[in-house]
């Protein structure tokens, strides 16, 4: 898999996730040599939880590098350790243990919230039985670079959030690039500029996965997107019950 994000705000946005993951870290490692000064860890197990979190470490910054989604389950098990090591200071009465640990814990929740974007991770709804019922929206996709190509190419909306969203095709734009998107609303079709931040290259025949930034200048856009953001949701809940329906029936039918 290959990902490309070239604008300057995100790769800012992501320079601060990547010390923000530093950060979490440092902090666990500096919690770990005040528990060993005071005695509240041996040399051995030390070591052991030391080895852990270098290892923790290296694979969470690999994934983040990568933006594979491995790094929400080191992060769910760094979530873990943390809250368990403010509950042991708040135990011991350790206030600075406690700074310690709130301080990995404030890091962590503002790494998690600024990946927490289409740009970077798209939703992917695996727990979704049948492909059916995703809740992906069928669009056609403009690019504004092909003046004197009127052609719309099809695709996919399968994630709508914070502004942006997860566009897949199979065609090839690059980073950077303008689109227009159109897609069938409750009552009328929408249309909506964006703007390709990132791009998700797996092997061939997968299509491509487009993290799009939605250009929204005026009123009108907001409007606009704001509306298509709760048809979205409506609809989405509507296949969420129905998906859910399908799997009681299923299973009905085995016992």
């Amino acid at each position: 898999m290959k990902i490309f994000i070239k604008d300057n705000r995100y790769k800012k946005i992501f320079n601060k996730i990547l010390f923000l993951n530093t950060a979490n870290y440092s902090m666990l490692l500096l919690a770990l040599l005040v528990e060993y000064i005071l005695h509240i860890n041996g040399f051995w197990e030390t070591s052991f939880k030391l080895i852990i979190i270098g290892i923790f470490f290296y694979s969470t910054y690999q994934a983040l590098i990568h933006l594979y989604y491995t790094f929400w389950s080191f992060t769910l098990i760094s979530f873990i350790y943390t809250i368990n090591g403010i509950t042991d200071s708040y135990h011991l009465a350790n206030s600075q243990l406690l700074q310690i640990y709130s301080l990995s814990l404030i890091s962590l929740c503002f790494e998690t919230y600024l990946l927490s974007s289409p740009i970077y991770y798209p939703r992917i709804r695996w727990w979704v039985y049948d492909f059916r019922c995703r809740g992906d929206v069928v669009i056609k996709v403009k690019n504004l670079k092909d003046r004197w190509n009127d052609g719309l190419h099809p695709g996919r909306l399968t994630d709508l959030r914070r502004g942006a969203g997860c566009v897949v095709m199979f065609d090839y734009h690059s980073v950077m690039e303008r689109l227009v998107v159109y897609a069938e609303a409750e009552y009328s079709e929408i249309k909506l500029q964006a703007e390709i931040v990132s791009v998700r290259e797996y092997s061939f025949g997968r299509g491509y996965i487009y993290g799009v930034r939605f250009i929204l200048e005026d009123y009108e856009d907001k409007r606009i997107y704001y509306d298509f953001l709760q048809y979205w949701k409506g609809i989405k809940r509507e296949l969420d019950h129905i998906d859910n329906i399908y799997l009681s029936d299923n299973f009905d039918s085995t016992v």
